[in-house]
């Protein structure tokens, strides 16, 4: 068996008033939405994977509060599996999505809408996860103005 490919990624949250907020990403080449996620580079700790590909795929400069979880995927493309590590992260100041090669739209959910958004039910466990674990943590906090 072939050594699997290693990635890692970020559930970023927000606090946006009195709401919770997820990013999601759109990818045209899968048309799913999912958290932002890549591939790690060699010698790349997964902490640093998952910084540099949230900020790649979102624009988004994170700061990460918590390791979540390694998630095992097929890959349909190769004959190897996939092992994804998640942080949970928030994002350090607000910034503009610039549309890339993989990823064509970001949104901020409401984290109770999220799950009709994701694609993989995976994806919403590991927010479920996430929510958990930032219940009593301090979020970057976003006003929306009125």
């Amino acid at each position: 068996m072939e050594e699997p490919i290693y990635a890692a990624g970020g559930v970023i949250l927000r606090q946006n008033n009195d709401t919770v907020e997820v990013l999601l990403i759109h990818r045209p080449k899968y048309d799913d939405w999912s958290f932002p996620k890549g591939k790690s580079e060699p010698g790349e700790t997964p902490l640093v994977t998952a910084l540099r590909e949230v900020e790649e795929e979102s624009s988004i400069t994170a700061v990460p509060l918590h390791e979540l979880a390694t998630v095992g995927y097929n890959t349909p493309i190769a004959a190897v599996d996939k092992l994804v590590t998640y942080f949970v992260m928030t994002p350090d100041s607000e910034s503009s999505f610039k549309k890339n090669e993989e990823v064509d739209e970001v949104q901020w959910i409401p984290v109770g809408y999220a799950s009709e958004k994701l694609s993989y039910s995976d994806d919403i466990d590991l927010l479920l996860k996430a929510i958990d674990l930032t219940k009593d943590r301090q979020l970057t906090l976003f006003k929306t103005e009125t």
